[in-house]
């Protein structure tokens, strides 16, 4: 028993001596969020940002489309109770179902529905290719770009001078 004892005083003397283990994470890269505020969204002119222009009008058209189409429904709802409240026993077979105009206003709830972050994900992106555009615009203007190219083929060569102005 004397033994074990004296053998993990013995431990603790040398952990003591070296210290508590640290576990440090590694260092990880910050995410790719938002650019800071003045900064060239165009990466060098690389980018224009038609894609997100692109990307927003589309969006934008399925949005309003489904706004479009919920606003058709609410008004066949309308129709649809307006007929079933004046042929009480109709036979027709959408007065015959259960509360017949909940459908329509169902489904005009989810074009509604799904209209609403369609329409925010379309503003997004047509403020984001906006604002790229617009660096895009600047950059080209900040930076001409002249270019002597050579040039040779079976009857001589020559230099050609371009410029983007």
């Amino acid at each position: 028993m004397a033994l074990s004892l004296g053998s993990i005083t013995d431990a603790e003397a040398k952990r003591k001596k070296t210290g508590p283990t640290q576990i440090v994470p590694p260092k990880h890269k910050p995410k790719k969020g938002r650019p800071p505020k003045g900064a060239d969204t165009s990466e060098g002119g690389r980018r224009q940002g038609v894609t997100e222009i692109s990307l927003g009008a589309v969006t934008g058209t399925v949005s309003l489309i489904l706004v479009g189409r919920g606003i058709w429904e609410l008004t066949e709802m309308r129709r649809l109770r307006r007929e079933c409240d004046a042929f009480e026993g109709s036979d027709e077979l959408g007065c015959q179902l259960r509360n017949p105009p909940l459908h329509p206003g169902l489904a005009a709830g989810l074009s509604f529905g799904f209209a609403v972050p369609l329409g925010v994900a379309s503003g997004l992106l047509l403020a984001r290719g906006i604002r790229i555009h617009k660096d895009y615009k600047a950059f080209r203007k900040a930076n001409p770009e002249l270019a002597l190219q050579p040039w040779a083929g079976r009857g001589g060569g020559g230099l050609t001078l371009r410029g983007r102005f």
